[in-house]
C-alpha cells in the first residue's frame, strides 16, 4: 500500500531520505551545524551524526556490529554512487533539452541566414561539417560540470566505517561484503561522484590495517 489516494509515489524520495540520514546534501542551508558536531556546542542533526557523536562510548563497536551497522554502510556507499550517476545523468539531460529548446526558438533566424548564403553556396552549418566540428560538438564541449550533491554524506560514511574498522570483530561480519566495497574504489564515477572513491579506499586502508586475518586473505584469494 503506497501513500495517500490519487498521490504518486516520488520516485526520487530514496534519495531525499538516504541523504538526510547521512547528514544531508551538500550546500544545504545548516551545514556548518552538521559538520560542527565533534566541537560539542552543535546538537547533532542526523543519525550518522549522533552515531559519531557517540563513537567513545563503551561497547559503541559491539552495539553496531550486533545491529549490523559496518554492512549497512557499505551499502549506503553503493547508494550514493547510483545517486551521484543519476544526479549527473539528470543534470546532462537537462541541459541536452535546455540546447534542443534553444535551438527550436532560433530556428527560423537560421533559415533566414542560410538563404541569404546560398548564394556562395556556404552556410555556416556546411562550414562546421567540413572542418568536422558542429554545433553539437561545441554545446558538448561546454557541458556544465555537475555540483556533487553527496560528498558530506560520504565523508561521514567513511568516517564512521574507518572507525569500526579499527577493530578486528568488524572483519567476519564484512567477509561477504568485501568484493563490494573493494568494487567501490575501481568502479566508473561520473566527476561528481570521485569523492565515493576516495572515501571506499579509506575503508579499505582502514579494514586492512585492523581487520584481515589470514582466513580473510585465503577468502579474498580464492
Amino acid at each position: 500500500g503506497g501513500g495517500g489516494p490519487g498521490k504518486a509515489p516520488d520516485p526520487g524520495e530514496w534519495k531525499t531520505r538516504l541523504l538526510r540520514l547521512l547528514g544531508g546534501a551538500d550546500g544545504e542551508e545548516g551545514e556548518e551545524a552538521a559538520e560542527g558536531t565533534e566541537g560539542g556546542s552543535d546538537r547533532p542533526t542526523s543519525d550518522v551524526d549522533v552515531l559519531l557523536a557517540n563513537a567513545g562510548c563503551e561497547r559503541f563497536v559491539l552495539r553496531c556490529v550486533e545491529n549490523e551497522l559496518p554492512p549497512n554502510l557499505i551499502h549506503c556507499l553503493r547508494l550514493l554512487r547510483v545517486l551521484e550517476l543519476q544526479h549527473d545523468h539528470a543534470v546532462a539531460m537537462r541541459f541536452q533539452r535546455e540546447r534542443e529548446r534553444r535551438r527550436a526558438e532560433g530556428g527560423n533566424d537560421g533559415d533566414d541566414n542560410d538563404n541569404d548564403n546560398d548564394g556562395g553556396g556556404n552556410t555556416n552549418e556546411d562550414d562546421h561539417d567540413d572542418d568536422g566540428n558542429t554545433n553539437e560538438d561545441d554545446d558538448s564541449a561546454s557541458l556544465p560540470a555537475t555540483r556533487p550533491v553527496s560528498t558530506r554524506a560520504a565523508k561521514k560514511v567513511s568516517r564512521l566505517l574507518c572507525l569500526l574498522c579499527a577493530d578486528a570483530s568488524v572483519g567476519e561480519q564484512l567477509r561477504p561484503h568485501l568484493f563490494g566495497l573493494l568494487a567501490l574504489s575501481g568502479a566508473s564515477y561520473p566527476r561528481s561522484g570521485v569523492h565515493i572513491a576516495t572515501a571506499a579506499s579509506d575503508v579499505i586502508l582502514a579494514f586492512a590495517a585492523s581487520c584481515l586475518s589470514a582466513s580473510l586473505v585465503w577468502f579474498l584469494h580464492d
